[in-house]
């Protein structure tokens, strides 16, 4: 038999130890090391003590101890483990009469104190809550170490009960002088978590007081609140006792008390910086911010969200987590003396922390790589938007020149009151592009080169586009790089050579669209895009360029004869014709199914305006219908 050696059971707290575990669940004893050897060899010898004293008396029916196995650890349960007794536990019967009989002392308490709470004195009620207080904490305590868990988280819940009626006693018997309401909460608050605090302490590790302690705390920063004026001191002050509530709850490894710590924390961080940021944006300005400090407390915000860091260091997830946190509202803070000076200033301010952290971001090691992360997406967010108010408005700009076909090619452009300054459309754009090229995976980097400068000559181009030029000037500019990006797509392979033609011909394609007031320009832009495509077509480094450039030609071929014929003076209704023949010949000679496919919505296209623009509809329909059928004929056979 084993009485004291017992391989199922904690040592110390007696509870069920599951299958090869190296602490108690219950107590956290730890069951690994020479000392769990030894302690398991000194109940194995108190065993055999113990079978030997009685076998001197009377005979016993079996001697066998259990046979410490060789190992560095404390001997744990084997799988195959005894069948429990389905009845009540002896040990649990003390626990449930010591429940049920302080349950019998609570009620006996209240009834006595409701029959003679109108004859005592305000000594009799104060000795009375006080002796129930003192008892029931103490009883609390002795029983947890008793391992009465169960009585012993009662007991020291009514504890903290009672301490809290004493001080409100206290206060309604004007013991304490006057005190408001708010101070009175604070005296709460302060008295019962400074006792669950201490009852932390206890060897036993109660989940009444880790509540208690949390919940005291709270009320001491709330009650505090409404007692000094500074708001923003008591924040930060509730922030750090909340942190230091966490730091004891992971000395003490009280779990429940470290996490309500950090849920009460949040909620005052959360106060901190939100009205940190009000004050900050009411009194946005660099001598107000920081001479007068009012934009301390969000910088406070900002460091306090470090302090997750003090509790797991070695977590790189949440070094990251944090460090991107508190960078991003580090940089809330210094960018907000530029909410009031226009959109002009604030742009440039943050277009400025947008190089910062993509620099920060470029030279970060690979394990705070996600730290720059945050504020530079928060900074590109500003910069995104007025670069692309710009890009609009300049477009704007252009095709409000003049209706289709209308202008000459030196027609000069009028540009409105731009939303910013119309420099910083350039820079802003290059500044989004790097910041694009920092974050992007390794992996989508093959292919960024092209987009990149398709994406940084656009903003130039619609620079140029918010000035008062001639509109030759930008057609003539956004020719020339997408023409430069199929050159040097044909020099590429891969990933790399499909992204320059298809920047080449997005580029080509705007630069049609921004031809359109002029009949000339729009020719010379088809021109330039019929070239591009055709290069495509014919001389591909990829099957994806081949295909773009076989879906773009038939359309850029039919404006390059629209526009011509415009300009030779030609009636719309007899434009059609030589495009059908033109594209249907181009289907015949290319037989590629995106070829034709083009070919078909350019003829359907042109048919219909001329059909539209003709004298007489239904014959104009009868002709275009004609030639299109022996067109698909053809290209049938």
């Amino acid at each position: 038999m084993t009485r004291y050696s017992d391989p199922y059971l904690c040592p110390d707290c007696q509870s069920r130890l599951p299958v090869n575990s190296t602490a108690c669940p219950v107590c956290s004893l730890p069951l690994q090391g020479p000392l769990a050897i030894q302690l398991f060899n000194t109940l194995r010898s108190a065993d055999e003590l113990l079978l030997q004293l009685r076998a001197s008396g009377a005979p016993v029916a079996a001697t066998a101890t259990p046979i410490i196995p060789t190992g560095g650890a404390y001997p744990a349960p084997s799988i195959e483990r005894p069948v429990p007794s389905r009845g009540i536990r002896v040990a649990s019967v003390p626990t449930i009469l010591l429940g049920l009989g302080a349950l019998c002392l609570l009620v006996a308490a209240v009834a006595f104190l409701a029959v003679a709470w109108s004859w005592l004195g305000v000594g009799g009620r104060t000795a009375v809550l006080v002796a129930l207080t003192l008892a029931t904490g103490g009883a609390g305590t002795w029983l947890g170490g008793r391992r009465l868990r169960v009585a012993a988280e009662s007991l020291t819940t009514v504890a903290l009960g009672l301490l809290t009626l004493d001080v409100v006693g206290a206060d309604n018997a004007g013991w304490l002088g006057d005190p408001s309401l708010a101070a009175g909460v604070c005296l709460v608050g302060g008295a019962l978590g400074a006792a669950s605090v201490a009852l932390t302490f206890t060897p036993r590790r109660l989940l009444a007081p880790q509540v208690g302690a949390v919940l005291g705390g709270w009320l001491l920063v709330a009650g505090a609140v409404g007692v000094s004026s500074h708001d923003h001191v008591v924040f930060g002050a509730g922030v750090l006792t909340f942190a230091a509530l966490a730091g004891l709850g992971r000395v003490r490894r009280a779990t429940l008390l470290a996490w309500a710590a950090l849920v009460g924390g949040w909620t005052w961080w959360v106060a901190l910086a939100l009205s940190g940021l009000a004050e900050a944006i009411d009194h946005a300005s660099l001598r107000e911010l920081w001479t007068q400090g009012h934009g301390w407390s969000l910088l406070a915000a900002s460091v306090f969200l470090l302090l997750p860091i003090a509790f797991a260091p070695s977590r790189s997830w949440l070094v990251q987590l944090c460090g991107a946190a508190a960078a991003t509202l580090g940089t809330v803070t210094l960018a907000v003396p530029a909410v009031d000076d226009g959109l002009t200033t604030f742009t440039v301010v943050a277009l400025a922390c947008l190089v910062v952290w993509s620099v920060a971001a470029a030279a970060a090691p690979a394990r705070l790589a996600l730290v720059p992360m945050g504020p530079m997406a928060l900074a590109s967010l500003p910069v995104g938007f007025v670069s692309l108010g710009l890009l609009l408005q300049g477009a704007s700009t252009v095709l409000d020149v003049g209706d289709p076909f209308t202008l000459g090619a030196g027609a000069l452009l009028d540009p409105a009151e731009t939303l910013a300054h119309p420099a910083l459309l350039l820079p802003s754009v290059v500044a989004l592009v790097v910041a694009a090229a920092v974050a992007a995976p390794r992996t989508w980097r093959l292919a960024w080169p092209a987009p990149a400068v398709a994406a940084v000559a656009v903003g130039g181009v619609g620079t140029l586009a918010l000035q008062p030029v001639p509109l030759w000037t930008v057609t003539a500019a956004l020719s020339v790089v997408a023409t430069a990006l199929v050159v040097e797509a044909q020099r590429r392979t891969g990933p790399r050579s499909t992204a320059g033609s298809a920047a080449g011909v997005v580029v080509a394609l705007v630069a049609l669209v921004s031809a359109l007031p002029s009949d000339v320009l729009t020719t010379a832009a088809a021109v330039a895009l019929t070239t591009a495509a055709a290069t495509l077509t014919s001389q591909g480094k990829t099957s994806e360029s081949r295909f773009l450039g076989g879906a773009v030609l038939p359309a850029s071929v039919a404006a390059v004869i629209w526009s011509a014929t415009n300009v030779a003076a030609v009636s719309e209704a007899y434009r059609a014709a030589p495009i059908l023949l033109v594209v249907g010949l181009l289907a015949i000679l290319l037989p590629r199914p995106e070829i034709e496919l083009g070919a078909g919505a350019a003829a359907f296209v042109v048919s219909g305006l001329a059909v539209a623009d003709a004298s007489d509809r239904a014959s104009s329909l009868a002709v275009h219908l004609t030639l299109a059928g022996a067109l698909v004929t053809a290209s049938a056979l």
